[in-house]
């Protein structure tokens, strides 16, 4: 079904009213009963639980994080962290790296490990980059980095 088309008004006469609204009713009338639609089941995520601080991946995990923050202030070069970081991941922090955070040191004041599954780390870390303070959110996977674990996401926010 098809609206009609809109009435063309000459220029200098009255503009024509403006469309009514038509109220679509998405609520069920009192007694009816709401239509459910089954979905598929849905199975809740794990329950993840922080790494401890003497966690074995603890300082290969920071290693990069911290090496990634020299590659964005420019005090190391880009391929000093090409072999700890997966595809989607280099393009992402060569990107970031190319705008550059000035000749202010970047420095992480904290970070936070957690354990989503057996062959995964997720880390979140609080980054000072000159005066402002930012958060790093990275993902590292059992993998062939020269530390064990490859980075496979890694964002800047």
């Amino acid at each position: 079904m098809t609206a009609p088309p809109a009435p063309v008004v000459p220029a200098g006469t009255a503009a024509a009213p403006p469309p009514r609204l038509r109220l679509v009713r998405y609520e069920p009338e009192p007694g009816e009963e709401a239509c459910a639609v089954p979905g598929p089941a849905v199975e809740p995520p794990p329950v993840t639980e922080p790494l401890p601080p003497d966690a074995p991946a603890r300082p290969a995990v920071v290693g990069v994080l911290r090496l990634a923050l020299e590659v964005l202030d420019g005090r190391r070069p880009f391929p000093h962290l090409v072999p700890h970081l997966g595809p989607r991941a280099q393009r992402y922090w060569r990107a970031v790296a190319a705008t550059g955070s000035g000749p202010d040191a970047a420095k992480i004041v904290r970070v936070l490990l957690c354990r989503p599954s057996a062959s995964a780390v997720e880390a979140t870390a609080v980054c000072r980059i000159g005066a402002r303070t930012r958060a790093l959110a990275a993902r590292f996977e059992a993998g062939p980095a020269p530390t064990g674990w490859r980075c496979t996401v890694l964002r800047l926010g």
